[in-house]
C-alpha cells in the first residue's frame, strides 16, 4: 500500500523529469526560431536587392521607351498629316463612287463617243494548231516577256500571203488574253469594215485601255470632256498625240502592254497614194510607226504584214523594232512537219490513202492556206465528185503550178463547180460574187437575198446567193444551210486577191457594187423604215429605262436594214453617174424618213454615224453638181 510521502515523492520526482524535457525542448525551439528569422531576413534583404536591381532595370527601359514615344509622336504627326491626304483622296474616290450616276455616267457617256473597232478583234478557232509552228511563238513570247530596256518595242512579222501570219498572230493574242495579258487585238481585212477606217485602231486601244488603267480612264476623260470634238476626228496625228500620248504621260504602268497588229497591209492605206482615209496627209503605217516610236519601253506590239515596199521602209529594223520572216530557216524548218500534222487532223476522216499526204504536204510549198483549201476541197467535194477525185485533181493537175500555185489551187477548186464557159452560169457567179464582195461589211446569205430584191433587176439576175456559194465551203464562210444568218466572207483575203485579178478567169468587177448597193439600201430604207419602229409605249423614256429593248431591237430592225442605215452613205460616195432612180430615192429619205432612219441609229447607240453620213451625202452632191442641174436647195435638210 502506498503512503502519502511515498506519493508525493513520486509526483515531485515525475514532474521534475517533464519539466527537464519541456526545457530541453524550449532551448532547442528558442535556437530554431533565432536561426529562422535570421535566414528569414537574410532572404527578404536579398529579394528586396533583386527587386530593387529589377526596378532600375525598368526605369531605364522605361526612359529609354519615353524616348521611342516622343519619337513616335513625331512621326504620328507626319502619318496624320498622309492620313488627311489619304482621306481627301478618299473623299474624292467615294464622290465618285456615290455620284455614279452622275460623274461616272458621265465619264461612260463621253468615253463611248470614241468608236470601237467592231469585229476586229482575234478569232480563237483560226489558232494554230497543237504542237504547230512551236519555233515562231517560243519566240515571240520570249520577246513580250523580256522586260529589258534593250528589247526593241516592235516585232513586224513579215511573210507571203498564205504562211499563216494570222494564225501565229491569233494564238499569241488568245494565250496572252488567257494570261489577262492582251491590251489590244486588230485583225484588218481588206474591203471591210477593220481595212477601210484604219484609224479605229487608235479610238479601239484608247478604249481598251480605259478598261484596265483607271488613271489613263480618268485622263482621257478629262481631255474628251475639255475638247468634245476629238471624239470624232479622223486625224491620225491628232489621234495619236491627243487620245494616246496625251493621257499617257506620266502614266506607270506593271508588266507590259501587249498589243497584237494583224495584217497591216490590209489597211485601205496601204494601197493607196497620196489619198489617204479620212482625209488624212499620211497613211496609217506611218502613223503607227510615229506612235511606237514615242512609246513607253514596256510596250509591246506585234504586227503581221505581206512584204510591202511601204510597210518595211515604215518599221525599219532598229533598237526599237525588230523584224522576223516566215520563211527563216532557222525558225521555219519544221514548217513541212507542222502541214503534215494540220492536214492528218484535218483529212483524218476522209478515205484517202495515207501515204497520198506527204504528196500534198510538198505540194503545200509552205504555205497553209494552200493546206487549207485542199483539205476543204478534198474532205466535202463539190456534189457528184468523190474526195478520190478532188485529190487527184490536186496532185496531178492538167497544167503544171506555176509560182502563184495558190491560185492555181483557187481556180481548181472553182472549176469543179463553176463552168464559165455556160453564159447562165457565168453571170449567176459573178452576180452573186460581185455582191458578196462588195459590201462594206460581211452580210448573211439572207440579208444579202433581201438587198437583191431593192437591187436593179439586170444585176440581180434570177439566182439565189445560197445556190452560189453553196458548194464554196472551202474558200468562204458560213455557206451552209444552217448558217445562213451569219456573215459570209472569204476565209484567206488571198482568195479575194485571185477574184479581183483582171487577168484571171474568175474576174470579179467590183466597179459597180457600189451602185447596186447604193440604191438597194436607199430603197429598203424608204420601204422599211417607220414612225417608232420599236413600238416603245413611251417617247420619253431613256432607253436604260426600256428592259425589253434589245428585244424590241432585234425583232424590229433586221441586220439587212441596219446595214442599209449604217452604210447606204458609204456606198453613195462610190456612184460616179448620175441616175435618176437613185436621187428620187434619195429625195423620200430627206424628206420623209429622215427622222425615222435617225430613230434608228439612236435606239442602236449609233447616233454619231448620222453627221459622217450627212457629211459624205453634202461632198458627194458637190461633185454631182458639176455633172447634173441638181441644187442644194433640193434638200432642204441638209442645209439646216
Amino acid at each position: 500500500m502506498l503512503t502519502c510521502k511515498s506519493g508525493e515523492r513520486f509526483r515531485k520526482n515525475f514532474f521534475s523529469k517533464k519539466r527537464t524535457v519541456v526545457d530541453s525542448y524550449r532551448q532547442v525551439l528558442s535556437k530554431l526560431h533565432g536561426s529562422f528569422l535570421g535566414q528569414v531576413i537574410v532572404t527578404v534583404e536579398s529579394n528586396i536587392f533583386l527587386i530593387l536591381a529589377e526596378v532600375k532595370a525598368i526605369n531605364e527601359n522605361v526612359k529609354e521607351f519615353g524616348k521611342d514615344i516622343t519619337e513616335l509622336m513625331e512621326n504620328m504627326k507626319d502619318i496624320e498629316e498622309n492620313i488627311k491626304e489619304i482621306g481627301e483622296q478618299h473623299i474624292v474616290i467615294c464622290n465618285l463612287q456615290l455620284g455614279s450616276n452622275t460623274i461616272f455616267s458621265d465619264l461612260d457617256l463621253q468615253l463611248e463617243k470614241l468608236q470601237y473597232g467592231r469585229g476586229t478583234q482575234f478569232d480563237s478557232n483560226k489558232r494554230c494548231l497543237p504542237e504547230t509552228r512551236v519555233k515562231f511563238l517560243n519566240a515571240i513570247m520570249d520577246w513580250v516577256n523580256d522586260p529589258g530596256l534593250s528589247s526593241p518595242n516592235v516585232l513586224v512579222l513579215f511573210g507571203q500571203a498564205g504562211t499563216g501570219k494570222s494564225s501565229i498572230a491569233n494564238e499569241v493574242a488568245l494565250r496572252y488574253s488567257r494570261m489577262n495579258r492582251l491590251t489590244t487585238s486588230y485583225f484588218f481585212a481588206r474591203g471591210y469594215y477593220s481595212g477601210r477606217e484604219p484609224y479605229l485602231f487608235f479610238t479601239t486601244l484608247a478604249r481598251d485601255l480605259c478598261k484596265i488603267w483607271p488613271a489613263f480612264k480618268v485622263a482621257l476623260w478629262k481631255l474628251i470632256k475639255k475638247k468634245p470634238e476629238l471624239a470624232s476626228t479622223y486625224n491620225y496625228t491628232t489621234l495619236v498625240e491627243s487620245l494616246l500620248q496625251g493621257p499617257l504621260g506620266g502614266l506607270f504602268f506593271v508588266g507590259p502592254v501587249f498589243i497584237v497588229i494583224d495584217a497591216l497591209d490590209e489597211n485601205e492605206d496601204a494601197s493607196r497614194e497620196l489619198s489617204y482615209t479620212g482625209n488624212n496627209s499620211i497613211p496609217f503605217h506611218t502613223a503607227l510607226s510615229q506612235f511606237v516610236s514615242k512609246l513607253p519601253s514596256n510596250f509591246r506590239i506585234l504586227i503581221t504584214s505581206r512584204r510591202e515596199t511601204e510597210l518595211e521602209e515604215a518599221f525599219p529594223e532598229s533598237l526599237l523594232v525588230r523584224h522576223m520572216y516566215m520563211d527563216d530557216h532557222e525558225l521555219a524548218d519544221q514548217v513541212g512537219a507542222d502541214i503534215r500534222i494540220y492536214m492528218g487532223a484535218e483529212l483524218g476522216n476522209t478515205d484517202i490513202p495515207r501515204d497520198t499526204i506527204p504528196k500534198l504536204v510538198k505540194k503545200a510549198e509552205g504555205l497553209f492556206q494552200w493546206a487549207s483549201v485542199a483539205c476543204r476541197y478534198i474532205a466535202h467535194p463539190p456534189p457528184g465528185l468523190d474526195s478520190g477525185y478532188c485529190l487527184a485533181t490536186i496532185l496531178y493537175p492538167s497544167q503544171p503550178n506555176t509560182p502563184g500555185h495558190l491560185d492555181k489551187l483557187y481556180s481548181t477548186v472553182l472549176k469543179a463547180r463553176f463552168d464559165m464557159a455556160n453564159p447562165q452560169i457565168c453571170r449567176n457567179f459573178r452576180s452573186i460574187m460581185t455582191q458578196v464582195l462588195g459590201t462594206l461589211e460581211p452580210l448573211s446569205i439572207t440579208s444579202l437575198n433581201i438587198l437583191r430584191q431593192y437591187m436593179p433587176a439586170e444585176t440581180t439576175v434570177n439566182c439565189t446567193v445560197s445556190a452560189v456559194v453553196k458548194h464554196m465551203g472551202s474558200l468562204l464562210s458560213n455557206v451552209a444551210p444552217s448558217t445562213s444568218t451569219l456573215p459570209i466572207a472569204p476565209l484567206h483575203t488571198s482568195f479575194r486577191d485571185f477574184l479581183t485579178d483582171e487577168s484571171a478567169e474568175f474576174y470579179i468587177n467590183l466597179d459597180n457594187a457600189h451602185d447596186d448597193f447604193a440604191i438597194a439600201t436607199l430603197r429598203m430604207m424608204q420601204n422599211e423604215l417607220k414612225f417608232n419602229i420599236c413600238k416603245l409605249e413611251r417617247s420619253y423614256l431613256l432607253k436604260s429605262e426600256v428592259p425589253d429593248l434589245e428585244e424590241r431591237i432585234k425583232k424590229s430592225i433586221s441586220p439587212a436594214l441596219w446595214y442599209s442605215c449604217r452604210f447606204w452613205a458609204e456606198h453613195l460616195a462610190h456612184v460616179s453617174k448620175f441616175d435618176r432612180d437613185l436621187f428620187s430615192c434619195l429625195r423620200v429619205l430627206m424628206e420623209e424618213k429622215f427622222l425615222f432612219w435617225l430613230e434608228v441609229l439612236n435606239v442602236k447607240g449609233q447616233l454619231a454615224l448620222a453627221r459622217r453620213a450627212l457629211l459624205s451625202l453634202q461632198m458627194w452632191l458637190d461633185q454631182m453638181r458639176d455633172k447634173v442641174s441638181i441644187l442644194l436647195l433640193f434638200f432642204p435638210v441638209i442645209n439646216d
